[in-house]
């Protein structure tokens, strides 16, 4: 079964990316959740390679903290790396974001399509 990998601030770990990671899981598919699959003396940087490189879809859930932060924008980078014209990896789920902003700091996330958590994780999980 495919992996879907969620690209996610430590910020929005307790209100966004364990809740989906659970609900996506409950719906019978495979989740790649950092604090799921990392043992004390994993290598971070190999794990999440890893991870990415296998992984066929990435949720990324872009929040202010997603933006500010260096190691979410790596696995960012590493997700568009990729990517070809026949392999679409990135999802966005916007969160405390809107999707101005989102266009204003990265255009080249904006293009794709998303959806935000305002109106819960139910509808993203659909």
């Amino acid at each position: 079964m495919a992996t879907i990998f969620i690209s996610h601030a430590s910020e929005d770990k307790e209100a966004v990316a364990t809740p989906l990671a659970e609900l996506l899981k409950r719906r019978g598919l495979e989740v790649w959740l950092d604090q799921w699959e990392l043992k004390l003396g994993d290598s971070l940087r190999g794990a999440i390679e890893k991870a990415i490189s296998e992984a066929a879809l990435g949720v990324v859930i872009v929040s202010p903290a997603y933006m500010r932060k260096l190691w979410p924008n790596r696995e960012l980078d590493g997700l568009f790396g990729l990517e070809t014209e026949e392999r679409k990896l990135i999802l966005p789920i916007l969160h405390n974001i809107g999707h101005d902003e989102l266009a204003r700091r990265w255009p080249m996330l904006s293009g794709r399509l998303s959806c935000s958590t305002d109106r819960g994780l139910g509808p993203v999980t659909r």
